[in-house]
């Protein structure tokens, strides 16, 4: 649903990101109930609070920032609800260590991939307008050869029968008198 909804902003204009942010917090929040339903932090899908963090860099750096902090805290919270250590005795202050340094990580991943996609995407944004702008120059271009066109074209029909009547009147002088009252 992601996917369309994506589609329906980038189609229309900012008065619906705002429709398409709140979406993508709902999202992070209905993954992190799954997920603390499910294993909670030590559950191997919290990669996938990175798929509407990645689907924000398309709106807005705030929309962003937003997205990707809810996720971070999303994250956080399944720390609370983190199921008791099953492994062998003595090493459950690893196994915390290990978790905590998942999240940290987590962050860490979080930052790069959302500060790089938003980079790409805000550089792609300025390909497509320069490519609009060149685009238009171009046309504009065209118009103007093709209006060039048109005046030497009337130009040259202009100056054909003008031509001719120099001619006529440069040699109206040698004529004899009814060859230049003919050319008259």
């Amino acid at each position: 649903s992601n996917l369309y909804v994506m589609r329906w902003v980038l189609g229309r204009g900012r008065a619906t990101t705002a429709v398409a942010g709140i979406h993508l917090l709902v999202d992070a929040a209905a993954l992190t109930a799954l997920l603390a339903l499910s294993g909670g932090v030590t559950n191997a899908f919290t990669t996938m609070y990175f798929v509407p963090m990645t689907l924000a860099t398309q709106l807005s750096p705030r929309w962003t920032g937003a997205v990707a902090s809810a996720c971070l805290i999303g994250f956080a919270g399944l720390f609370a609800l983190m199921p008791a250590y099953a492994g062998p005795p003595g090493h459950e202050a690893h196994f915390i260590g290990h978790v905590r340094g998942m999240w940290v990580a987590f962050g860490m991943s979080a930052a790069f991939m959302t500060y790089f996609v938003h980079r790409i995407a805000l550089s792609l944004a300025r390909q497509r307008a320069e490519l609009a702008r060149l685009r238009l120059a171009a046309a504009q271009d065209r118009q103007l050869a093709a209006l060039g066109t048109l005046a030497a074209g009337a130009a040259h029909e202009l100056g054909s029968p003008l031509g001719t009547i120099g001619v006529l009147v440069a040699d109206l002088s040698l004529m004899e008198a009814d060859e230049r009252r003919e050319a008259i």
